[in-house]
């Protein structure tokens, strides 16, 4: 189970609850506070002159906590149609993570973690081929070949085969699919991933 589009989370929670582990002071945790309400409010690029106008800290305190933040990659800087923005996207995936760890057993923890490495490799890989971003339905599709536990390798095979075939579909891939596992089955070598 993977926590990292959920909505659900208070990043704001995850951030107290784990900002010592993640060895920030506390200047720098307000300083995420503040960023993260300054974007809620719809500033895009936040500055410390514009993090001033809200703190007590002098601007060379910010400054200085900006760079600790950016440095330790828990804040971002990104540029998208010419306008700077500020991203606290980087330290929301990793208080996420942490939150899964604290929940999960480590062997749970290191299954969904290679589940979500096998769910990448094949989205990617997919997208790549088809040129375009996969529908909900296709997805949803994908999704049930990894649960049902479908080899990655018989995924991949079923993709160059629809390539083969100049049908870039993923009803086609699954056509593919189910004729292998049912050739296997046939065989008594059922494939196990």
């Amino acid at each position: 189970m993977k926590f990292e589009n959920s909505s659900a989370l208070n990043i704001i929670y995850l951030l107290l609850d784990f900002y010592k582990t993640l060895g920030l002071k506390e200047r720098e945790v307000m300083v995420i506070l503040m960023i993260n309400q300054l974007l809620t409010q719809g500033n895009d690029f936040i500055t410390s002159d514009v993090l001033s106008l809200k703190m007590n800290l002098t601007m060379n305190e910010i400054d200085e906590s900006l760079s600790i933040l950016f440095t330790k990659k828990y804040i971002e800087f990104e540029e998208h149609n010419n306008t700077l923005t500020t991203s606290i996207e980087p330290i929301k995936k990793i208080l996420i993570k942490l939150f899964e760890k604290s929940i999960f057993s480590d062997e749970e923890y290191q299954q969904n973690e290679e589940l979500e490495a096998k769910r990448e490799l094949i989205f990617n890989r997919i997208q790549e081929t088809f040129n375009r971003s996969l529908s909900p339905i296709e997805i949803n599709k994908v999704d049930k070949w990894i649960m049902d536990n479908v080899p990655v390798d018989v995924i991949l095979d079923s993709l160059k085969d629809s390539v083969r075939a100049n049908k870039f579909s993923i009803t086609y891939m699954d056509k593919i699919i189910i004729n292998k596992m049912k050739e296997e089955d046939l065989d008594g070598n059922r494939i196990k991933s």
